[in-house]
């Protein structure tokens, strides 16, 4: 399709462009000049973003490995959390004197 977009991701992608386009070319040129005086810095963050890419998938691995039940960790939480082992301890008081 004429309207789609795509992306290059590798530094060899743009070398090939590079090739392809003509220096001499009306609309070509200015391309090929913009793209050359940027050509380290590109391809440096294509590297970039490759090494970022392979350290995210290494991460989420590991946090897969690395699960455990929620049911535990809830368990535990809620021991914490004094609010809820609290007892009504006027309730019980209020019965004694009931009784006497």
């Amino acid at each position: 399709e004429e309207e789609s977009w795509g992306f290059y991701d590798r530094a060899d992608q743009v070398d090939s462009l590079l090739a392809f386009l003509n220096p001499q070319g009306a609309r070509e040129s200015l391309l090929y000049e913009q793209l050359s005086s940027r050509y380290m810095k590109v391809t440096a963050n294509m590297r970039k973003r490759a090494q970022d890419l392979v350290k995210a998938e290494r991460d989420q691995i590991a946090a897969a490995a690395a699960r455990r039940s929620t049911r535990i960790a809830t368990d535990l939480a809620t021991r914490q959390v004094p609010f809820m082992v609290y007892r009504n301890c006027l309730r019980a008081d209020t019965k004694t004197r009931v009784r006497r």
